[in-house]
C-alpha cells in the first residue's frame, strides 16, 4: 500500500489508518482502522485530520455509517491509500494487452497502459 501524506488526503476518499504509537493498554497493539477523510483543521502550529465512519478494518465492506464514528487524529497516525481500483486497472490492462497480442501476433509487441 502507498502511504499518503497528511496534506495530500482527498476529502470523501477512504483510507487505511495506522497509529504508529502502541496503545497504552494491553495487548499493546498498533491501531489499524479504516475511515473516510473529511478535512484538515488548523490547530495552533499543526493540522489535525478529521475523519468520519472511523471503524475497524474487519468492517471495511460495510458502508453503514452507524458502525463508524467521527474522529480528529493527531500526528501519530499514518494514512494509506486503498489499492482496490489500482488492482482492477492492472487486471484490465493485462487482459487488454493479452487480447491485442493474440490479434496482432507480433513477437515485438510492447504492452501499453490504456486505462
Amino acid at each position: 500500500m502507498q502511504e499518503v501524506i497528511r496534506e495530500n488526503l482527498v476529502p470523501g476518499k477512504e483510507y487505511y489508518l495506522q497509529c504508529f504509537e502502541p496503545s497504552c493498554l494491553p495487548p499493546y497493539e498498533l491501531y489499524k482502522m479504516i475511515a473516510k477523510f473529511e478535512k484538515l483543521e488548523k490547530v495552533t502550529n499543526w493540522e489535525r485530520a478529521c475523519f468520519n465512519n472511523f471503524r475497524r478494518i474487519s468492517y471495511r465492506n460495510n458502508p453503514d455509517s452507524t458502525i463508524g464514528y467521527r474522529v480528529e487524529l493527531n500526528l501519530n497516525w499514518r494514512f494509506y491509500e486503498i489499492p482496490r481500483h489500482k488492482v482492477q486497472k492492472n487486471m484490465e490492462n493485462r487482459a487488454y494487452n493479452m487480447i491485442l497480442l493474440e490479434l496482432i501476433g507480433d513477437e515485438y509487441f510492447k504492452p501499453i497502459d490504456v486505462i
